[in-house]
């Protein structure tokens, strides 16, 4: 699942760059595939927020409109997540957060493994 989230011009049409949003999904790290959570080797891969643009391409209003969508974008997904993951040696990675229902469930079925984009994780506790 993925959400875009894009600026529109006065006539409503999409404008400027774009935000997007890939949701967790349960894969098969070896073949990328979805898999449901169930299968033994299943792993719940980290969401992602991203957006690519060049600020050259676009006037200096949307390039004021669009930074500060961005950061609202940002502080909203940091404002509902918090940094409780760590490698399985422990080590805090400071990049990956994760949301209140995807910790309970995590901490609910502790032996499923999360991984942040190819680094195995765990709920720090």
């Amino acid at each position: 699942m993925q959400a875009f989230l894009t600026w529109r011009d006065e006539d409503g049409a999409p404008s400027g760059p774009i935000i997007q949003y890939l949701a967790s999904e349960f894969a098969v790290s070896a073949f990328g595939r979805y898999t449901p959570p169930d299968d033994p080797h299943a792993v719940m891969r980290a969401g992602r927020l991203a957006f690519m643009w060049v600020p050259d391409d676009h006037s200096p209003t949307m390039q004021a409109q669009f930074t500060e969508l961005a950061r609202t974008a940002w502080q909203t997904l940091y404002a509902t997540t918090s940094p409780h993951l760590v490698t399985t040696a422990g080590k805090p990675r400071r990049s990956a957060r994760i949301g209140p229902a995807a910790k309970t469930w995590a901490l609910e079925h502790p032996s499923q493994r999360l991984s942040e984009w190819g680094i195995e994780v765990q709920v720090r506790l």
